[in-house]
């Protein structure tokens, strides 16, 4: 798939996390006139983004191809240009984008898949990619068992809840975790870390042994599930991972 050298024009950027952004952009035509064809890209692949002068910075994409708008979820803590970019993006702003790039996607034929189980792992915007997964695939792949294991720090830090529960809602093929590291009195829900989630419901995981696990994240997390999961047996082809820095 070739990639293209873009101008993105942002029509929503939105907080929707005490730290994180939601941003909406369409492609735009030389002319500066809306794009008519969509973007193509694959589920779990990312974009570059010429967020200053002399910086560019790398966000995956969490919609979908057929979607009329391009969305991603940045994290601004980290608060270099990348950060301040979205932090001051007003709608109507444009920036330089190529894209699709990366090897981190899931775009598997039905003879691949069989009845296989999918296995996500995210921390953070880890999240981000897997969006367009499910997104994309949930629909096509009826008989796939999708998993994802979520791990967030704070209450404050939580995005997608709504999102993530109309999907479940929708596909009974899709069951997700969420679970807090550093959780306050406010929190009923699962807590530690999403690879203890992972650990702890291992055996609910229906043919568990010819499952495909995804790993987007910190480091650390994905260190530690690689790990977890060759203690499991799991084939190192069986696992695919995308850090986030």
């Amino acid at each position: 798939m070739p990639v293209e050298k873009l101008l993105l024009q942002v029509i929503e950027n939105t907080m929707v996390s005490a730290k994180v952004f939601r941003t909406r952009f369409v492609p735009l035509q030389d002319n500066g006139q809306l794009r008519k064809d969509s973007v193509n890209f694959l589920a779990g692949q990312f974009m570059s983004l010429k967020v200053a002068d002399n910086a560019r910075r790398s966000y995956s994409i969490s919609s979908a191809s057929t979607d009329s708008f391009i969305e991603t979820y940045v994290d601004i803590a980290p608060g270099g240009p990348g950060s301040k970019f979205f932090e001051s993006a007003q709608k109507g702003n444009t920036v330089q984008a190529l894209m699709p790039l990366g090897m981190f996607f899931f775009n598997p034929t039905t003879e691949d898949r069989q009845d296989s189980p999918v296995v996500l792992v995210a921390t953070g915007t880890g999240i981000t990619p897997f969006m367009a997964i499910l997104k994309m695939h949930l629909e096509r792949f009826p008989n796939v068992p999708f998993y994802l294991f979520w791990g967030i720090r704070y209450v404050q830090d939580l995005f997608l809840q709504e999102e993530l529960k109309e999907l479940a809602v929708k596909y009974h093929n899709f069951k997700f975790f969420i679970s807090l590291s550093r959780p306050d009195h406010t929190w009923n829900g699962l807590t530690g870390y999403c690879t203890k989630q992972l650990l702890d419901r291992w055996n609910e995981i229906s043919e568990v042994q010819n499952a495909s696990f995804y790993l987007c994240g910190h480091g650390e997390m994905i260190a530690e599930a690689k790990e977890m999961l060759e203690g499991k047996g799991v084939k190192e082809a069986m696992v695919y991972s995308e850090k986030f820095s």
